[in-house]
């Protein structure tokens, strides 16, 4: 007897797999995606940033904005981009565990 978890009204039949659920192919799909995207982000801000950081003549607290976007910004871009990454490959990896859980309960 399948178990439906969802919202929505229970229309679940043997064979459907619960929304949620994700195979290892469409996992490892994603999470190549993600990674590519995250290393584009981490390039654009260590090397734009730091590259066009002469050019921003806005002074605060006696330091020009590009210092201060090339040395403490980039940092924050780095710690987003790690709690980013944390959580949607935390996500992915319950999303698959739960399409193994109903393959496992099927057989």
């Amino acid at each position: 007897m399948p178990v439906c978890r969802s919202k929505l009204p229970p229309t679940c039949d043997d064979d459907a797999m619960p929304e949620s659920a994700m195979t290892d192919e469409e996992f490892k799909k994603r999470l190549n995606r993600l990674r590519v995207s995250l290393l584009l982000v981490w390039l654009s801000v260590t090397f734009c940033v730091a590259y066009f950081a002469r050019d921003l003549s806005v002074v605060i607290f006696d330091r020009p904005l590009g210092f201060w976007m090339a040395a403490q910004g980039s940092v924050l871009v780095f710690l987003a981009i790690v709690w980013t990454y944390a959580l949607t490959v935390n996500h992915w990896e319950k999303q698959t565990l739960a399409a193994h859980a109903q393959t496992t309960l099927e057989e």
